[in-house]
């Protein structure tokens, strides 16, 4: 599983809906055995949580799901779609990986607490990789 871009997985509120771009990774859960499903929801979260620290991405849950390039695209042409509380969590669990804060999520879900010159978005669908790293995330 790897990371071939970052994208915008909704259309922007207030463009007369809330489109999804590309199919939503987990859509077709329902079809597999619940163990494959949790192997593979783990291996997706790790594969996000790594992009996140090698590239030093810090953005709350708003950007992840409006922003121009939020969401990670998988080599399998799905987007990691996640809630702001969950996204809050991938960050929390990237950057204070100690876990002491029982709500230590709500500082990247909601923004609270992160200095303006702390943010770091992808700049563009690849974000900050070099050109011969792009659709190598996550490779072992």
């Amino acid at each position: 599983m790897k990371i071939v871009k970052w994208t915008q997985g909704l259309d922007s509120p207030g463009t007369g809906g809330e489109k999804q771009r590309y199919p939503a990774f987990g859509d077709d859960f329902h079809e597999k055995p619940q163990e494959e499903c949790r192997r593979l929801w783990d291996e997706a979260e790790q594969v996000v949580v790594e992009s996140i620290r090698r590239n030093g991405f810090k953005f709350g849950g708003g950007y992840h799901q409006y922003g121009e390039f939020g969401m990670p695209l998988f080599d399998d042409g799905k987007v990691f779609f996640v809630s702001l509380r969950h996204w809050g969590h991938l960050m929390y669990r990237a950057w204070e990986p100690d876990g002491k804060n029982p709500r230590g999520y709500c500082k990247y879900a909601f923004g609270w607490d992160i200095p303006e010159e702390e943010y770091k978005y992808p700049q563009s669908e690849t974000g900050f990789l070099q050109p011969d790293e792009v659709g190598n995330e996550g490779a072992a």
